[in-house]
């Protein structure tokens, strides 16, 4: 029997990239060789002819990132066309909330529209929970929807434990710049649990990022100047004044090692509030 051949395609080499296409594809190729055959490609061309020599095509959201909606949606129906199984992979609503900061863009650019059209058009949607599963087939009245669950290689480095022992019951935290409505929500548990066991716990905010732009653009000119991002405006910024308490939980010392803003050797073990 010959292979079945697949062609995935990652959004991009890391975050949902690797964790929803490239890791998910490479693990079976390297584990069920005999039956399929995969490529990974990025940044895919909108031409036929790369289409032709597989049976099956994988994406995250959309196969062209750099065609138009249409031509995206186009695509999918060629595909089906030409007998071809499309499997879209959704890890995120299509329409972001009010809250979100990128929800203008996403109602400007016509992008939910697109999803919306996209999920309909697809052989079979990938998702990441019984709950995200069960919204789309409700809302779209849709069968082809099948729960793809997150997870992790435990042998890459990153993913190995190495625990630093603590008297101290730690919270961590990892999550993307979009989550500020989120952590806001966190705000009162967190001061409550500071007031009444601040020598016994430990929050650690993980991904600390000042990374980024601004561009600002003059009202009279209309000329645009770009610079960094200041720590102050990022939204890491704010997560860290609601995992500190407005900072009133540290000493002075430490307040002024964080607002340096540099990755410097520091004793935080003990503190109780953590930068990573």
């Amino acid at each position: 029997m010959s292979k079945i051949r697949i062609l995935a395609i990652p959004p991009d080499t890391h975050g949902v990239g690797k964790f929803r296409i490239t890791g998910p594809y490479t693990f079976l190729q390297e584990n069920y060789g005999d039956d399929f055959h995969i490529d990974l490609l990025t940044n895919i061309e909108d031409k036929d002819d790369i289409f032709n020599n597989y049976d099956i095509i994988v994406m995250h959201t959309f196969i062209h990132n750099k065609a138009s909606s249409s031509k995206n949606i186009n695509r999918v129906k060629w595909l089906k066309e030409k007998g071809k199984i499309v499997i879209i992979d959704f890890d995120d609503y299509w329409e972001p909330d009010i809250r979100h900061p990128m929800y203008l863009q996403a109602k400007i650019s016509g992008a939910i529209i697109t999803k919306i059209n996209l999920l309909k058009e697809a052989s079979y949607i990938t998702v990441t929970t019984p709950v995200y599963q069960d919204t789309i087939i409700k809302k779209f009245n849709l069968k082809n929807v099948v729960v793809f669950p997150n997870a992790i290689d435990e042998t890459e480095p990153q993913f190995i434990p190495s625990p630093i022992p603590s008297e101290k019951i730690r919270f961590g935290w990892l999550g993307g710049s979009s989550h500020l409505s989120d952590i806001d929500l966190m705000t009162l548990g967190i001061s409550k649990m500071y007031n009444t066991f601040i020598d016994k716990i430990q929050f650690v905010l993980c991904g600390f990022d000042l990374r980024g732009t601004v561009t600002e653009i003059n009202k009279t000119t209309q000329e645009r100047k770009t610079r960094n991002v200041r720590p102050e405006e990022t939204v890491w910024y704010k997560y860290e004044h609601i995992f500190t308490n407005n900072y009133r939980v540290l000493d002075n010392d430490y307040i002024n090692f964080l607002k340096l803003y540099k990755e410097l050797e520091y004793d935080d073990t003990n503190k109780p509030y953590i930068r990573r």
